[in-house]
C-alpha cells in the first residue's frame, strides 16, 4: 500500500493555496482528491497526489515561492490530534519526541529523526518518501515552515533557529526565503534540516501540563490503532481473505459488504495510494509465501485457497512474483 497523509494536514494547504486565489475544488479535482473528504476525520490523501498537488498550484500560480507563502495562524488541529499532544508537552525538547513518536497520525509518507549536532545544536531532519517522482520543494518548504510555525505558537515566543540547511540549490530570490524562516539558509545540502540552539528546548511550554500530556498520548496511540482498523484497504484485506476459497472475489461484492458503492470504494482505496486489483494480487502473493513456506498444503490445495480457477493460472502467478515455479520455491526454500 502507498503511504498517506492525514486530511488534517491537506486542510492547512488547502487554506494558503485558496489565500493564494487558486482554485482549489479544480486542483483537487484534477489530482484526484475528493473535497468530501476533508470534513470526515478519518479520511487520508495518497502522499503522490499531494505532491502532484504542489507541482499544479505552482503552475497555475506561476509562483515558484508558493510553499514559504505567509501561512494563517497555525492550530493544533494542524497536526491532527498528535497537535495537542504536542502542546501539552513540558518542553520543546519533549514535544518534538512526541512528534517522532506519533507522526503516523499525521503522514507515514514523512520520517523525522532528532540528532544533537554539538553542545548548542539540535537538528530536525525531515525526508518525505515519494514511490515515483521528485517531492517538490514547494511542499518541504511548506511543511517545515508549518512545523516552525506550529512550534512558535506552542513555546509562546519568537523561536528562532540556527539556520535552515535545503538539499536543493538556491532559490533566484533567497531573501524571500530568509524573510518567511527568519534565520540563516543553506542550500546544496546533504539533507532538509532545521538546526535548533538546543537551550531553547529545555524552556517549559506555556500550556505544559502532564495530566493532559499523559491524556493526549494515550488518545495518540488509540488513534493509531483505530486508524489501523479502520483503513478502508484494511478491511478490505480481512474480506479478500475471508472469501477466497469461495473463488476469486468481485469488487462489486466486496463493496457491498462494507455497504459501499463500487466506485466509492474504488475512490477510498485510491485515497489510500492502492487497488482493489492492487490489494487482491498482494494479499494473493503474501498467503502464497506463506502456504508454499509450508509442506502440508500441495499445489491443488493451494490454488483453491488462493481462489484461482486452475493450477496454470496459479503456476504463473507464482513464476510473476517470485521468478519461479511453486514446486521450486518451496524446494529452495527448505533446502536452506
Amino acid at each position: 500500500m502507498g503511504k498517506t497523509t492525514s486530511m488534517a494536514w491537506i486542510k492547512g494547504i488547502a487554506a494558503l493555496l485558496s489565500d493564494q486565489g487558486l482554485d482549489v475544488p479544480a486542483l483537487f479535482s484534477e489530482v484526484g482528491i475528493a473535497m468530501t473528504d476533508m470534513d470526515d476525520s478519518d479520511a487520508r490523501c495518497a502522499s503522490e497526489k499531494i505532491s502532484h498537488l504542489w507541482e499544479l498550484a505552482v503552475t497555475r500560480s506561476g509562483n515558484p515561492e508558493l510553499g514559504i507563502t505567509k501561512l494563517r495562524r497555525i492550530q493544533p488541529a494542524t497536526f491532527d490530534v498528535l497537535g495537542y499532544a504536542m502542546m501539552s508537552s513540558p518542553d520543546l525538547r519533549v514535544s518534538l519526541e512526541c512528534l517522532v513518536r506519533y507522526l503516523r497520525i499525521v503522514s507515514d509518507a514523512i520520517t523525522v529523526r532528532l540528532s544533537e549536532e554539538s553542545d548548542n545544536e539540535f537538528a530536525v531532519d525531515l525526508h518525505i518518501l515519494s514511490e515515483t517522482q521528485a517531492v517538490p520543494r514547494q511542499r518541504v518548504e511548506f511543511d517545515f515552515l508549518t512545523l516552525m510555525s506550529f512550534l512558535r505558537w506552542i513555546s509562546g515566543d519568537e523561536l528562532t533557529p540556527l539556520r535552515m540547511e535545503f538539499s536543493y540549490p538556491p532559490p533566484d530570490c533567497p531573501q524571500k526565503y530568509y524573510a518567511a524562516f527568519g534565520c540563516p539558509l543553506q542550500f546544496s545540502m546533504p539533507r532538509n534540516r532545521l538546526i535548533l540552539v538546543s537551550s531553547d528546548l529545555l524552556l517549559p511550554l506555556p500550556a505544559c501540563n502532564s495530566e493532559l500530556s499523559k491524556f493526549h498520548s494515550q488518545f495518540a496511540v488509540h488513534h493509531i490503532k483505530r486508524m489501523d482498523e479502520q483503513q478502508i484497504s484494511f478491511r478490505v484485506q480481512e474480506l479478500i481473505i475471508s472469501r477466497l476459497p469461495g473463488g476469486e472475489p468481485r469488487r462489486e461484492d466486496i463493496a457491498g459488504a462494507l455497504c459501499l458503492g463500487p466506485r466509492t470504494l474504488q475512490r477510498r482505496l485510491q485515497g489510500e495510494g492502492t487497488s482493489f486489483l492492487s490489494l487482491l494480487d498482494e494479499t494473493r502473493c503474501e498467503l502464497a509465501r506463506q502456504y508454499l513456506e509450508q509442506r502440508r498444503l500441495s499445489v491443488g490445495e493451494m490454488t483453491y485457497m488462493l481462489g484461482f480457477a486452475d493450477q496454470g493460472t496459479f503456476f504463473r502467478s507464482c513464476k510473476r512474483w517470485f521468478g519461479v515455479s511453486p514446486k521450486t520455491y518451496r524446494t529452495h526454500h527448505h533446502s536452506q
